[in-house]
Protein backbone atom coordinates (compact mmCIF):
# COMPACT_ATOMS: atom_id res chain seq x y z
CA UNK A 1 0.00 0.00 0.00
CA UNK A 2 1.23 3.37 -0.82
CA UNK A 3 2.16 5.42 2.07
CA UNK A 4 -0.35 7.99 2.97
CA UNK A 5 0.68 11.73 3.39
CA UNK A 6 1.02 13.00 6.94
CA UNK A 7 0.27 16.74 8.03
CA UNK A 8 3.71 17.37 9.02
CA UNK A 9 5.08 15.83 5.46
CA UNK A 10 8.02 17.73 4.68
CA UNK A 11 7.69 18.60 0.68
CA UNK A 12 5.62 21.06 -1.73
CA UNK A 13 2.85 22.20 0.54
CA UNK A 14 0.05 23.35 -2.00
CA UNK A 15 -1.97 20.51 -2.30
CA UNK A 16 -1.69 19.96 1.82
CA UNK A 17 -2.95 23.58 2.21
CA UNK A 18 -5.38 23.11 -0.23
CA UNK A 19 -6.29 19.73 1.69
CA UNK A 20 -6.61 20.96 4.90
CA UNK A 21 -8.07 24.67 4.08
CA UNK A 22 -10.90 22.26 2.69
CA UNK A 23 -11.01 20.20 5.39
CA UNK A 24 -10.96 22.78 7.54
CA UNK A 25 -13.90 24.86 6.11
CA UNK A 26 -15.77 21.54 6.22
CA UNK A 27 -15.29 20.85 9.81
CA UNK A 28 -16.26 24.32 10.94
CA UNK A 29 -18.98 24.62 8.80
CA UNK A 30 -20.48 21.17 10.11
CA UNK A 31 -19.97 22.10 13.41
CA UNK A 32 -22.08 25.78 12.96
CA UNK A 33 -24.81 24.19 10.62
CA UNK A 34 -25.27 21.14 13.58
CA UNK A 35 -25.35 23.99 15.95
CA UNK A 36 -27.56 26.14 14.34
CA UNK A 37 -29.93 22.71 13.71
CA UNK A 38 -29.88 21.69 17.19
CA UNK A 39 -30.84 25.16 18.63
CA UNK A 40 -33.39 25.90 15.73
CA UNK A 41 -34.74 21.82 16.63
CA UNK A 42 -34.84 22.42 19.97
CA UNK A 43 -37.09 25.59 19.43
CA UNK A 44 -39.75 23.54 17.82
CA UNK A 45 -39.45 20.43 19.99
CA UNK A 46 -42.97 19.58 21.67
CA UNK A 47 -43.00 20.35 25.73
CA UNK A 48 -43.01 17.44 27.98
CA UNK A 49 -44.94 19.93 30.48
CA UNK A 50 -48.29 19.48 27.77
CA UNK A 51 -48.39 15.63 29.33
CA UNK A 52 -51.73 14.62 30.95
CA UNK A 53 -51.35 15.02 34.82
CA UNK A 54 -51.60 10.94 34.79
CA UNK A 55 -48.29 10.43 33.02
CA UNK A 56 -45.66 9.90 35.57
CA UNK A 57 -42.54 13.09 36.19
CA UNK A 58 -39.19 11.63 36.50
CA UNK A 59 -35.88 13.17 37.88
CA UNK A 60 -34.28 10.33 35.53
CA UNK A 61 -31.68 11.88 33.73
CA UNK A 62 -30.04 9.75 31.00
CA UNK A 63 -27.27 12.18 30.96
CA UNK A 64 -26.30 13.10 34.52
CA UNK A 65 -22.78 11.21 36.21
CA UNK A 66 -25.03 8.91 38.53
CA UNK A 67 -27.36 7.59 36.03
CA UNK A 68 -24.45 7.00 33.83
CA UNK A 69 -22.61 4.73 36.47
CA UNK A 70 -25.29 2.49 37.30
CA UNK A 71 -28.73 3.12 35.39
CA UNK A 72 -30.17 0.02 36.56
CA UNK A 73 -31.85 1.10 40.14
CA UNK A 74 -33.54 4.04 37.87
CA UNK A 75 -34.66 1.93 35.35
CA UNK A 76 -36.28 -0.75 37.58
CA UNK A 77 -38.37 2.63 39.36
CA UNK A 78 -39.04 3.88 36.00
CA UNK A 79 -40.88 0.26 35.11
CA UNK A 80 -42.80 0.76 38.25
CA UNK A 81 -44.20 4.01 37.36
CA UNK A 82 -45.56 3.46 34.31
CA UNK A 83 -45.29 3.17 30.39
CA UNK A 84 -44.61 7.08 29.88
CA UNK A 85 -42.66 9.02 32.19
CA UNK A 86 -41.54 12.44 31.13
CA UNK A 87 -38.46 14.76 32.18
CA UNK A 88 -39.66 18.38 31.96
CA UNK A 89 -36.34 19.69 32.69
CA UNK A 90 -34.98 17.48 29.89
CA UNK A 91 -38.02 17.68 27.68
CA UNK A 92 -37.61 14.37 27.04
CA UNK A 93 -40.44 11.39 27.09
CA UNK A 94 -39.02 7.94 28.22
CA UNK A 95 -39.99 4.55 27.03
CA UNK A 96 -38.49 1.46 28.97
CA UNK A 97 -40.55 -1.82 28.93
CA UNK A 98 -39.24 -4.12 26.64
CA UNK A 99 -42.75 -4.38 23.84
CA UNK A 100 -42.89 -0.34 23.96
CA UNK A 101 -39.49 0.23 23.05
CA UNK A 102 -39.25 -2.57 20.51
CA UNK A 103 -42.17 -1.38 19.19
CA UNK A 104 -40.97 2.08 18.88
CA UNK A 105 -38.06 1.05 17.37
CA UNK A 106 -39.67 -0.11 14.45
CA UNK A 107 -42.07 2.02 13.86
CA UNK A 108 -39.72 4.33 11.91
CA UNK A 109 -42.90 6.09 10.16
CA UNK A 110 -44.12 7.73 13.58
CA UNK A 111 -40.38 8.41 15.09
CA UNK A 112 -38.35 9.68 12.97
CA UNK A 113 -34.59 9.11 13.31
CA UNK A 114 -33.66 12.91 11.31
CA UNK A 115 -32.76 14.28 14.45
CA UNK A 116 -30.09 11.97 15.35
CA UNK A 117 -30.16 9.54 18.56
CA UNK A 118 -28.25 11.74 20.89
CA UNK A 119 -30.63 13.59 23.61
CA UNK A 120 -30.04 17.23 21.79
CA UNK A 121 -31.18 17.01 17.89
CA UNK A 122 -28.54 16.84 15.70
CA UNK A 123 -28.30 15.70 11.86
CA UNK A 124 -25.44 14.41 10.37
CA UNK A 125 -25.33 12.82 7.03
CA UNK A 126 -24.97 9.12 8.31
CA UNK A 127 -27.44 6.07 8.39
CA UNK A 128 -28.40 6.89 12.15
CA UNK A 129 -29.64 9.90 11.19
CA UNK A 130 -31.86 9.28 8.78
CA UNK A 131 -35.09 7.72 7.83
CA UNK A 132 -36.21 6.07 4.54
CA UNK A 133 -35.88 6.19 1.92
CA UNK A 134 -32.28 7.99 2.32
CA UNK A 135 -31.40 5.63 5.07
CA UNK A 136 -32.19 2.31 2.34
CA UNK A 137 -29.46 4.08 0.27
CA UNK A 138 -26.78 4.68 2.77
CA UNK A 139 -26.74 1.21 4.31
CA UNK A 140 -27.44 -0.59 0.61
CA UNK A 141 -24.20 0.85 -0.42
CA UNK A 142 -22.19 -1.07 2.86
CA UNK A 143 -24.31 -3.79 4.17
CA UNK A 144 -22.47 -6.68 1.45
CA UNK A 145 -19.48 -5.46 3.14
CA UNK A 146 -20.59 -6.86 6.45
CA UNK A 147 -22.89 -10.28 5.60
CA UNK A 148 -21.33 -13.28 7.30
CA UNK A 149 -20.04 -14.38 3.88
CA UNK A 150 -17.76 -11.25 3.07
CA UNK A 151 -16.64 -11.50 6.64
CA UNK A 152 -14.87 -14.76 6.60
CA UNK A 153 -11.66 -13.88 5.25
CA UNK A 154 -11.57 -11.27 8.17
CA UNK A 155 -11.14 -14.19 10.42
CA UNK A 156 -7.34 -14.64 10.39
CA UNK A 157 -7.24 -10.84 11.31
CA UNK A 158 -9.63 -11.43 14.53
CA UNK A 159 -7.54 -14.10 15.58
CA UNK A 160 -4.01 -11.69 15.29
CA UNK A 161 -5.31 -9.26 17.37
CA UNK A 162 -6.79 -11.24 19.46
CA UNK A 163 -4.05 -13.65 20.50
CA UNK A 164 -2.10 -10.55 20.54
CA UNK A 165 -4.23 -9.29 23.77
CA UNK A 166 -4.12 -12.39 25.55
CA UNK A 167 -0.63 -12.82 25.44
CA UNK A 168 0.70 -11.15 28.81
CA UNK A 169 -2.66 -12.33 30.28
CA UNK A 170 -1.92 -15.99 29.34
CA UNK A 171 1.84 -15.83 31.10
CA UNK A 172 0.10 -15.39 34.53
CA UNK A 173 0.39 -11.11 34.61
CA UNK A 174 -2.32 -9.30 35.76
CA UNK A 175 -3.48 -7.28 32.48
CA UNK A 176 -5.87 -4.48 31.73
CA UNK A 177 -8.09 -6.69 29.39
CA UNK A 178 -9.55 -3.56 27.63
CA UNK A 179 -6.14 -1.39 27.00
CA UNK A 180 -4.46 -5.06 25.95
CA UNK A 181 -7.48 -6.74 24.14
CA UNK A 182 -10.94 -5.02 23.55
CA UNK A 183 -9.63 -1.73 23.02
CA UNK A 184 -6.87 -2.71 20.07
CA UNK A 185 -8.96 -5.74 18.85
CA UNK A 186 -12.14 -3.88 17.46
CA UNK A 187 -10.05 -0.66 16.35
CA UNK A 188 -7.61 -3.13 14.84
CA UNK A 189 -10.13 -4.25 12.30
CA UNK A 190 -12.03 -1.49 11.71
CA UNK A 191 -8.14 0.09 10.22
CA UNK A 192 -8.01 -3.03 8.59
CA UNK A 193 -11.29 -2.53 6.39
CA UNK A 194 -10.70 0.87 5.98
CA UNK A 195 -7.15 -0.07 4.83
CA UNK A 196 -4.94 1.86 7.30
CA UNK A 197 -1.46 0.86 6.72
CA UNK A 198 0.37 -0.70 9.78
CA UNK A 199 2.77 2.25 10.52
CA UNK A 200 -0.37 4.37 10.89
CA UNK A 201 -2.17 2.40 13.51
CA UNK A 202 -1.15 4.21 16.62
CA UNK A 203 -1.78 7.76 14.65
CA UNK A 204 -5.46 6.29 13.54
CA UNK A 205 -6.38 4.86 17.52
CA UNK A 206 -5.57 8.22 18.82
CA UNK A 207 -7.81 9.88 15.63
CA UNK A 208 -10.87 7.11 17.08
CA UNK A 209 -10.36 8.32 20.82
CA UNK A 210 -10.93 11.70 20.11
CA UNK A 211 -13.95 10.97 17.72
CA UNK A 212 -15.54 9.24 20.23
CA UNK A 213 -14.69 11.43 22.61
CA UNK A 214 -17.14 13.47 21.10
CA UNK A 215 -20.50 11.65 21.98
CA UNK A 216 -19.57 12.24 25.66
CA UNK A 217 -20.35 15.64 25.27
CA UNK A 218 -24.51 16.57 26.49
CA UNK A 219 -24.70 19.89 25.43
CA UNK A 220 -23.89 22.02 22.24
CA UNK A 221 -21.67 24.07 24.16
CA UNK A 222 -19.45 21.57 25.47
CA UNK A 223 -19.69 19.70 22.32
CA UNK A 224 -17.96 23.12 20.37
CA UNK A 225 -15.46 22.89 22.68
CA UNK A 226 -14.80 19.36 22.64
CA UNK A 227 -14.57 19.53 19.21
CA UNK A 228 -12.31 22.21 19.09
CA UNK A 229 -9.94 20.34 21.52
CA UNK A 230 -10.20 17.62 19.03
CA UNK A 231 -9.85 19.73 15.82
CA UNK A 232 -6.90 18.60 14.97
CA UNK A 233 -7.32 14.79 14.84
CA UNK A 234 -10.63 15.50 12.96
CA UNK A 235 -8.89 16.97 10.25
CA UNK A 236 -6.17 14.09 10.20
CA UNK A 237 -8.91 11.78 9.37
CA UNK A 238 -11.03 13.55 7.24
CA UNK A 239 -7.69 13.87 5.11
CA UNK A 240 -6.68 10.59 5.72
CA UNK A 241 -10.26 9.12 4.59
CA UNK A 242 -9.98 11.62 1.54
CA UNK A 243 -7.04 10.01 0.33
CA UNK A 244 -8.11 6.62 0.40
CA UNK A 245 -11.10 6.97 -0.88
CA UNK A 246 -9.04 8.37 -3.96
CA UNK A 247 -6.24 5.94 -4.45
CA UNK A 248 -8.01 2.76 -3.06
CA UNK A 249 -6.79 0.07 -5.53
CA UNK A 250 -9.11 -3.10 -3.92
CA UNK A 251 -12.38 -3.76 -5.94
CA UNK A 252 -13.95 -5.14 -3.27
CA UNK A 253 -12.89 -3.44 -0.08
CA UNK A 254 -15.15 -1.66 1.98
CA UNK A 255 -13.23 1.60 1.42
CA UNK A 256 -13.80 0.72 -2.73
CA UNK A 257 -17.32 0.39 -1.81
CA UNK A 258 -17.58 3.92 -0.57
CA UNK A 259 -15.39 5.13 -3.54
CA UNK A 260 -17.31 3.80 -6.05
CA UNK A 261 -20.66 5.00 -4.50
CA UNK A 262 -18.96 8.25 -4.48
CA UNK A 263 -17.82 8.15 -7.90
CA UNK A 264 -21.05 7.26 -8.80
CA UNK A 265 -22.87 9.85 -7.42
CA UNK A 266 -24.65 7.76 -4.63
CA UNK A 267 -22.91 9.06 -1.75
CA UNK A 268 -21.77 12.50 -1.27
CA UNK A 269 -17.86 13.04 -0.12
CA UNK A 270 -19.49 14.12 3.50
CA UNK A 271 -21.53 10.93 3.53
CA UNK A 272 -18.67 8.54 2.34
CA UNK A 273 -16.01 10.33 5.34
CA UNK A 274 -18.82 10.00 7.80
CA UNK A 275 -19.81 6.66 7.21
CA UNK A 276 -16.28 5.49 8.30
CA UNK A 277 -16.77 7.53 11.35
CA UNK A 278 -19.50 5.88 12.21
CA UNK A 279 -18.04 2.74 12.23
CA UNK A 280 -15.56 4.11 14.44
CA UNK A 281 -18.30 4.82 16.92
CA UNK A 282 -20.55 1.82 16.16
CA UNK A 283 -18.24 -0.78 15.23
CA UNK A 284 -15.05 -0.11 18.11
CA UNK A 285 -16.90 1.40 20.80
CA UNK A 286 -19.94 -0.88 20.95
CA UNK A 287 -17.71 -3.64 20.57
CA UNK A 288 -14.99 -2.50 22.99
CA UNK A 289 -17.92 -2.27 25.69
CA UNK A 290 -19.10 -5.92 25.04
CA UNK A 291 -16.10 -7.59 25.16
CA UNK A 292 -15.60 -5.96 27.93
CA UNK A 293 -18.53 -6.51 30.09
CA UNK A 294 -18.41 -10.40 28.94
CA UNK A 295 -15.23 -10.71 30.46
CA UNK A 296 -16.01 -9.06 33.65
CA UNK A 297 -19.25 -10.83 33.87
CA UNK A 298 -16.89 -14.02 33.40
CA UNK A 299 -14.87 -13.31 36.26
CA UNK A 300 -17.67 -11.69 38.47
CA UNK A 301 -19.60 -15.35 38.28
CA UNK A 302 -17.23 -18.55 38.39
CA UNK A 303 -20.26 -20.82 38.12
CA UNK A 304 -20.98 -19.11 34.14
CA UNK A 305 -17.18 -19.14 33.48
CA UNK A 306 -17.05 -22.60 34.62
CA UNK A 307 -20.49 -23.70 31.96
CA UNK A 308 -18.06 -22.08 29.38
CA UNK A 309 -15.32 -23.88 29.84
CA UNK A 310 -16.72 -27.21 30.21
CA UNK A 311 -19.35 -26.41 27.31
CA UNK A 312 -17.28 -24.16 24.84
CA UNK A 313 -20.85 -24.05 22.45
CA UNK A 314 -22.45 -21.91 24.94
CA UNK A 315 -20.07 -18.98 24.09
CA UNK A 316 -22.63 -17.72 21.47
CA UNK A 317 -25.31 -17.95 24.15
CA UNK A 318 -23.20 -15.99 26.16
CA UNK A 319 -22.27 -12.65 23.99
CA UNK A 320 -26.48 -12.36 23.57
CA UNK A 321 -26.61 -12.82 27.52
CA UNK A 322 -23.67 -9.92 27.79
CA UNK A 323 -25.61 -7.86 25.28
CA UNK A 324 -28.71 -8.17 27.31
CA UNK A 325 -27.88 -7.90 30.26
CA UNK A 326 -25.72 -4.49 30.30
CA UNK A 327 -26.29 -3.17 26.82
CA UNK A 328 -23.31 -1.83 25.25
CA UNK A 329 -26.09 0.90 23.62
CA UNK A 330 -28.34 2.04 26.90
CA UNK A 331 -30.37 4.41 24.99
CA UNK A 332 -31.38 5.97 21.79
CA UNK A 333 -33.73 8.74 20.94
CA UNK A 334 -36.21 9.80 18.42
CA UNK A 335 -38.53 12.58 17.44
CA UNK A 336 -42.27 11.71 16.72
CA UNK A 337 -43.94 12.66 13.49
CA UNK A 338 -47.61 12.92 14.81
CA UNK A 339 -49.14 11.70 17.82
CA UNK A 340 -48.01 8.44 19.45
CA UNK A 341 -50.05 6.26 21.20
CA UNK A 342 -48.41 4.23 24.38
CA UNK A 343 -51.20 2.29 26.26
CA UNK A 344 -53.32 5.50 27.48
CA UNK A 345 -50.67 8.50 26.51
CA UNK A 346 -50.54 10.10 23.35
CA UNK A 347 -47.06 11.36 22.79
CA UNK A 348 -47.39 15.07 20.72
CA UNK A 349 -45.85 15.70 17.53
CA UNK A 350 -41.99 16.57 17.79
CA UNK A 351 -41.47 15.27 21.19
CA UNK A 352 -37.98 13.65 21.79
CA UNK A 353 -38.49 10.34 22.78
CA UNK A 354 -36.18 8.10 24.57
CA UNK A 355 -35.67 4.30 24.13
CA UNK A 356 -34.20 2.76 26.63
CA UNK A 357 -33.03 -0.05 25.25
CA UNK A 358 -30.88 -0.96 28.77
CA UNK A 359 -34.09 -1.01 30.63
CA UNK A 360 -35.83 -3.09 27.78
CA UNK A 361 -33.27 -6.30 27.92
CA UNK A 362 -33.94 -5.72 31.97
CA UNK A 363 -37.65 -6.36 31.43
CA UNK A 364 -38.69 -8.42 34.21
CA UNK A 365 -42.15 -9.02 32.40
CA UNK A 366 -39.68 -10.25 29.10
CA UNK A 367 -36.84 -11.78 31.36
CA UNK A 368 -37.64 -13.17 34.50
CA UNK A 369 -35.18 -12.32 37.21
CA UNK A 370 -33.28 -9.77 34.83
CA UNK A 371 -30.42 -8.58 36.54
CA UNK A 372 -29.14 -12.47 37.35
CA UNK A 373 -26.25 -13.09 34.49
CA UNK A 374 -27.22 -16.14 33.07
CA UNK A 375 -24.94 -18.17 29.85
CA UNK A 376 -28.31 -20.44 29.22
CA UNK A 377 -31.02 -17.86 29.29
CA UNK A 378 -33.15 -17.76 26.45
CA UNK A 379 -32.27 -14.10 24.93
CA UNK A 380 -34.12 -13.83 22.09
CA UNK A 381 -35.68 -10.59 21.20
CA UNK A 382 -33.25 -8.33 23.30
CA UNK A 383 -32.63 -4.95 21.72
CA UNK A 384 -28.88 -4.83 22.57
CA UNK A 385 -28.64 -4.28 18.83
CA UNK A 386 -31.22 -2.52 18.17
CA UNK A 387 -34.31 -3.44 15.91
CA UNK A 388 -35.99 -2.76 12.61
CA UNK A 389 -34.16 -0.97 9.59
CA UNK A 390 -31.33 0.72 12.35
CA UNK A 391 -30.52 -2.73 13.24
CA UNK A 392 -26.91 -2.64 14.22
CA UNK A 393 -24.69 -2.99 10.79
CA UNK A 394 -22.21 -4.56 12.22
CA UNK A 395 -23.55 -7.04 14.59
CA UNK A 396 -22.24 -10.38 12.87
CA UNK A 397 -18.45 -8.26 13.02
CA UNK A 398 -19.07 -7.69 16.54
CA UNK A 399 -20.42 -11.01 17.82
CA UNK A 400 -17.21 -12.60 15.66
CA UNK A 401 -14.77 -10.53 17.25
CA UNK A 402 -16.31 -11.25 21.18
CA UNK A 403 -16.48 -14.97 20.59
CA UNK A 404 -12.61 -14.80 19.32
CA UNK A 405 -11.81 -13.00 22.11
CA UNK A 406 -13.53 -14.99 24.81
CA UNK A 407 -12.16 -18.44 23.24
CA UNK A 408 -8.70 -16.64 23.40
CA UNK A 409 -9.03 -15.38 26.98
CA UNK A 410 -10.23 -19.15 28.45
CA UNK A 411 -7.54 -20.66 26.44
CA UNK A 412 -5.12 -18.82 28.15
CA UNK A 413 -5.53 -20.41 31.67
CA UNK A 414 -8.30 -22.68 34.07
CA UNK A 415 -9.36 -20.04 36.09
CA UNK A 416 -9.87 -16.08 34.95
CA UNK A 417 -10.38 -13.70 38.06
CA UNK A 418 -10.70 -9.80 38.76
CA UNK A 419 -7.65 -8.61 40.36
CA UNK A 420 -8.65 -5.33 40.98
CA UNK A 421 -11.41 -2.37 40.52
CA UNK A 422 -13.18 -2.14 37.34
CA UNK A 423 -13.98 1.70 36.11
CA UNK A 424 -16.65 1.98 33.54
CA UNK A 425 -17.28 4.58 31.25
CA UNK A 426 -18.78 7.93 31.73
CA UNK A 427 -20.12 8.89 28.28
CA UNK A 428 -24.07 8.96 28.36
CA UNK A 429 -25.59 6.18 26.02
CA UNK A 430 -22.90 3.69 26.44
CA UNK A 431 -21.95 1.58 28.59
CA UNK A 432 -18.88 -0.71 29.04
CA UNK A 433 -15.75 -1.06 31.49
CA UNK A 434 -13.02 0.96 30.76
CA UNK A 435 -10.04 -0.68 32.73
CA UNK A 436 -10.69 -4.19 33.84
CA UNK A 437 -8.22 -5.69 35.92
CA UNK A 438 -7.94 -9.47 35.17
CA UNK A 439 -5.57 -12.51 36.02
CA UNK A 440 -5.21 -15.96 34.96
CA UNK A 441 -4.87 -18.22 38.31
CA UNK A 442 -3.11 -21.27 38.03
CA UNK A 443 -0.91 -20.42 34.75
CA UNK A 444 1.98 -21.32 34.05
CA UNK A 445 4.69 -18.33 36.65
CA UNK A 446 5.90 -15.50 34.21
CA UNK A 447 8.74 -16.07 32.67
CA UNK A 448 11.66 -13.18 33.52
CA UNK A 449 8.64 -11.64 35.67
Amino acid sequence: MDSVPRMTDVGPPYGRIVDTLRAGAGFTYRLAAGAAYSAWRSALQADASVAPAHVPRTEFDPLSDRIVADPYPAYTALQASGRVCVNERRNLWFLSHHGDVRAAARDHDQLSSADGILARPMSLPTMLSRDRPDHTRLRGVASAAFTKRSLTGIHSEVERWASAGVHDLARGHTVDVVSSLAIPLPVGVIAYLLGVPNDRFEEFRRWSDDVVALFGATTWSEMWLVSLARARSTLAMSMFLDQQLRRTESTDSLMARLAAATESGELTADEAALFAVLLLVGGNETTTNLIGTLLHALASHPDQQALLREDPALIPAAIEEAARWNSPVQWACRTTTGPYVVGDVTIPARARVVLLYGAANRDPAKYPDPDRFDVARGTSGHLAFGSGIHFCLGAHLARLETRVAVERVLDAGPELSAEGPVRWTSTPSLRGPISLPLRVRSAAPAQGS
